[in-house]
């Protein structure tokens, strides 16, 4: 745990010497032998600033320390090192790294810290962003589309973390809330466990952004090598099936209406029922993307087969109207996974299919070798998203329903 004087503790607490000396004679935080602080001390000096604003007095928290009643020790294991304030205020900030203001505005907005006055400091972490921002701006141009990026990492970054902490309340908190403890015993036995979930749920976090970064490189590579080897008829894939990817409309809105809870619910219950259909026609699912699932088949009839009951099915058991999209072809498989321009075609297919409808290939139309049982409309070549020309697709639907 590292030290700090009374000067840096002040900066990185975003206050005076004068006030951290004051809480030091309340009892609130204490210097060692040496006369410096822990860098948990950092967050103690701010939880009790916070406090102070929503009216709690100083002299209130260190007579509550002095008579057994309120302990902040549980800062040392819940947050050792936690962020610090930088000696800037978010205008000297913006200033220093020559950001357009209203970009700075909009980040912070998106941030949380764009109603900070214009004298207060900001944090270590929102100065780190700011000049993230800043070099990646000196490589190419960036406003409103790294803004919208942004806006979605932090986003999903929050539901991620709403997620742990969801996790965290539920096997750790509410226990000890239903043996009776109080708020001050709570902090104090859970602190240690509920970092140790933290730090796993950062390294998971971690984890899973490499691996998912090298699979949409490597995705992009792939179809950028195919592109190139195309004049010469070359290949660079050797597994040949078919790619379904299949998902619910509408899974956002209904977040919205009925809650993470219920839309996770009913997610589930979707991927079952995929898993089901999958089975049925010989495919299996190769990943779960959220709301959708990519599956994989031999051939393009069990694909079709599989889109084709999964849209009645769903219907039938009151979920959201699914779709897909489907393409076959030569693809690269890697660690269980399938990459190449087939699988970004199918995958873009979906995106455009309409509420209850199965958008394939003409590839797949090809492939096809199950007589009548389907219904192929056309409806013409498409543009699809992040796929070079335009695309034949074929709306397909049973002659009569399929069981």
């Amino acid at each position: 745990m590292r030290q700090v004087g009374l000067d840096d503790l002040a900066v990185a607490a975003g206050t005076t010497t004068d006030t951290v000396e004051e809480l030091v004679e309340d009892g609130v935080v204490a210097p060692g032998a040496d006369g410096t602080f822990t860098g948990s001390d950092v967050r103690r000096v701010r939880l009790v600033l916070a406090l102070r604003t929503s009216g709690v007095p100083f002299a209130a928290v260190g007579e509550a320390i002095r008579q057994g009643r309120l302990s902040l020790d549980f800062v040392d294991d819940l947050a050792p090192d936690p962020i610090p304030l930088v000696p800037e205020t978010n205008n000297e900030l913006v200033e220093r790294l020559g950001l357009d203001p209203e970009v700075a505005l909009q980040l912070g907005r998106i941030l949380g810290t764009c109603a900070l006055p214009d004298d207060e400091q900001v944090r270590a972490d929102q100065a780190e962003i700011f000049e993230l921002y800043r070099a990646a701006q000196e490589t190419v141009p960036l406003t409103r589309a790294y803004c919208a990026s942004f806006r979605a990492t932090v986003e999903s970054m929050r539901r991620i973390i709403d997620a742990q902490r969801d996790f965290a309340d539920e096997v750790l908190i509410r226990p000890l809330v239903e043996s009776g403890m109080s708020p001050s015993e709570i902090l104090a036995v859970s602190s240690a466990r509920r970092r140790s979930y933290r730090e796993m749920g950062q390294r998971l976090i971690n984890l899973l952004f490499v691996r998912l970064a090298d699979e949409a490189v490597f995705q992009n590579v792939v179809e950028h090598m195919e592109a190139a080897l195309a004049d010469k008829r070359l290949r660079i894939g050797e597994h040949t099936g078919a790619i379904a990817f299949m998902d619910v409309s509408g899974y956002t809105r209904m977040t919205e209406e009925a809650g993470d809870e219920e839309a996770v619910t009913e997610a589930l219950r979707f991927i079952e029922l995929v898993e089901s259909v999958a089975a049925e026609t010989g495919g299996r699912i190769v990943k779960v993307l959220g709301d959708g699932v990519m599956t994989h088949f031999d051939d393009a009839d069990g694909a079709v087969r599989a889109a084709v009951l999964l849209v009645g099915r769903s219907y039938t058991a009151g979920l959201p109207a699914a779709r897909a999209g489907i393409n076959t072809g030569p693809m690269l498989r890697r660690d269980g996974d399938y990459f190449g321009s087939v699988v970004n075609i199918a995958a873009r297919a979906a995106d455009y299919a309409r509420p209850r409808e199965v958008l394939v290939t003409d590839a797949a139309v090809e492939a096809w070798t199950g007589g009548n049982s389907i219904n192929f409309q056309g409806i013409g070549a498409v543009a699809l998203k992040n796929v070079r020309k335009r695309i034949e697709l074929y709306r397909a639907a049973p002659e009569t329903p399929l069981e």
